[in-house]
Order: C-alpha cells, then sequence, then structure tokens
C-alpha cells in the first residue's frame, strides 16, 4: 500500500494484510492464516484486477481455495496473462498458488513472475522462487513496458 501510494498508483487494485485478515475472521479462521504463501491472497488480487469489488474478489477466492467451490468468475481469467510484482518469494508462492487452484477449473492462466529487491539473501530467494529479479519496481516496470512495444 504505501509503495503504490509513494509511485502514484494507489489506483490499481491490491490486497492488504488487513483485507486478509478481515476475511480470516469472517472466516472463523485465526488471523494472518490466509496470507503469503496462501493462494487466496493472489487468487482475491487476481479477481481485483478483473474488475471485481474487494469483497466479491475476497469471497470467490477463499471458496475456490478453502471450500473448493467455484463461485463463477473465473473464466475471465481463462488464457489471461498476468505480470506479479514482489517482494518476497511467498508472494510468488502465492502467485503459483493460485495458477494451480486455477488449473484444477479449467483456468488457464500464464504467470510472469518478477521480483524485486535489493539484498543478495533476498534476490536469491526471489529467483529460486521462480522471479526475473530487479533492484526497484522502477525497473521491473520499464522492462514489462519494453517487453510490450
Amino acid at each position: 500500500e504505501i509503495v503504490l501510494l509513494r509511485r502514484g498508483l494507489s489506483a490499481l487494485p491490491f490486497v492488504s494484510m488487513g483485507h486478509l485478515d478481515w476475511l480470516c475472521g469472517q472466516r472463523g479462521l485465526v488471523p494472518q492464516a490466509l496470507l503469503k504463501p496462501s493462494p487466496v491472497h493472489a487468487l482475491a488480487a487476481l479477481r481485483l484486477a478483473a474488475g471485481d469489488t474487494l469483497e466479491g474478489a475476497l469471497a470467490a477466492a477463499a471458496a475456490l481455495e478453502l471450500d473448493q467451490q467455484d463461485l463463477g468468475g473465473w473464466q475471465a481469467l481463462d488464457e489471461m496473462h498476468a505480470v506479479v510484482f514482489e517482494d518476497s518469494f511467498r508472494g510468488l508462492q502465492s502467485a503459483r498458488g493460485a495458477q494451480q487452484s486455477l488449473d484444477r477449473i479449467g483456468v488457464r492462466l500464464s504467470l510472469d513472475l518478477r521480483g524485486v529487491a535489493k539484498p543478495d539473501v533476498k534476490r536469491r530467494a526471489l529467483e529460486l522462487a521462480g522471479g526475473v529479479v530487479y533492484p526497484d519496481f522502477a525497473s521491473a516496470a520499464r522492462d514489462i513496458l519494453a517487453e510490450a512495444l
């Protein structure tokens, strides 16, 4: 949230720890049970990016991952390509878990995992989790835009 605000990107959809803790409360789970690497985090973010409301995205993500129930709407992501920017290997694991959950219901989502970190230990962890690693978000974003053009 802070990075998005500082970069002037606060209009972008995101799922925060507070949102997930609210969902934990609604589901009777212990606080932070759905934080990364839980696929619920990435699934909810994907639904937000597809245009769902926050509450709808959280409900659909929890139903798919926790209840193995498809409430519908996931087909909007079929054959889509998602670029995931993360500063933690758990976030990349969350994205991969979301992709596996979608595979189970026949939704094919391709992922482009991008890690953002400066410390060597974090960079290595992000690389091991399958991410292309950059020292900062601006570099990662420039690279994505250059590839798109």
